[in-house]
């Protein structure tokens, strides 16, 4: 099946930087979650961290949460320590805070913008800049 929904994802110092846009399917959700795998085992050797940014992400179909939950499952035997979230929507909040549960030993939060995110992930030790 095609795609739907798009995201972009960038490196900043231990920081993965993830923006969803518009509506998912499965598809999308499966090569998402195996470009941040990707992206995470270049940075994997020292405790990093995930921004997610989800405040243009249109939610997407009930089976494109599932690689969510593997993706974190995963991260947390891969030194992830925190993730930080930006929500725009309740709907947001409720399926982080279940995919979220997958987690082990992993420090999460949510925001409403990306500036107080930045600032609680380097208040965990987690550069964010590339310095």
């Amino acid at each position: 099946m095609q795609e739907h929904g798009t995201f972009d994802i960038t490196t900043t110092g231990q920081t993965i930087r993830v923006r969803l846009y518009d509506q998912w399917n499965y598809e999308t959700s499966v090569r998402f979650c195996h470009e941040a795998k990707t992206e995470a085992l270049l940075i994997c050797n020292r405790p990093w961290a995930f921004l997610i940014d989800l405040s243009k992400w249109e939610l997407g179909t009930p089976d494109c949460y599932a690689p969510f939950e593997d993706v974190n499952r995963w991260a947390s035997k891969h030194n992830q320590i925190c993730e930080a979230s930006i929500i725009k929507l309740a709907i947001h909040q409720n399926i982080i805070e279940k995919t979220d549960l997958a987690f082990t030993g992993v420090k999460t939060k949510l925001f409403d913008n990306e500036q107080e995110a930045l600032f609680w992930l380097e208040s965990q030790g987690v550069s964010t800049n590339g310095e």
